[in-house]
């Protein structure tokens, strides 16, 4: 008996230290906040010319659990949530039959949620024609690598008990605090 009781609260003690589960209402706006910001200024070009005319064309994000609830319409683009045979039936549509295709996820600590979007430029390499349409028969996926700063989530929210309220911290902000600490260390 003392041996199940050990588990149970074992079980019970690192479900609620390591993390918790927030409502599911605030993942989704968490989530649709970072969508805009990894679509509208972190993809941006550097290039000063180029920035002021950007666009971002339709995004492809990969269905999953955390997609049902979230905004497909915002201010400059649409985003299509998709499987990844849709979305290659898309890519073999383009003119050079490429795409990129990007997936979201949500990490939540105690005080954190981690919301990180990824993904794969994608090639269609092989097609078949069947009744005139184009349909996809192999295709690469080229994994973008995250750099050597380590881990950094593309937005990381954390709650201020004192406003009561979340703070965003976007992937630029958290690097160029990494990078600032390196070079003090560096300087010592």
């Amino acid at each position: 008996m003392k041996f199940v009781a050990t588990i149970i609260l074992t079980l019970f003690l690192s479900d609620t230290s390591f993390g918790q589960k927030f409502p599911q209402t605030l993942v989704d706006s968490l989530c649709n906040v970072t969508i805009e910001y990894y679509y509208t200024d972190f993809a941006k070009p550097l290039d000063s010319v180029e920035a002021l005319s950007y666009k971002p064309s339709n995004a492809f994000i990969l269905k999953s659990e955390l997609t049902p609830n979230l905004q497909t319409k915002f201010k400059d683009f649409t985003v299509l949530y998709v499987t990844q045979r849709e979305a290659l039936e898309e890519f073999v549509k383009t003119k050079n039959r490429t795409g990129s295709l990007e997936k979201l996820f949500v990490t939540q600590l105690q005080d954190t949620i981690n919301i990180d979007i990824g993904g794969w430029a994608v090639r269609v390499t092989k097609v078949k024609y069947k009744n005139g349409k184009a349909i996809p028969v192999n295709s690469n996926f080229a994994a973008s690598c995250g750099g050597t700063l380590g881990y950094i989530p593309t937005c990381r929210f954390v709650f201020d008990r004192t406003t009561n309220s979340w703070t965003r911290h976007t992937w630029q902000e958290t690097a160029d605090a990494i990078m600032k600490a390196r070079q003090r260390a560096d300087d010592e």
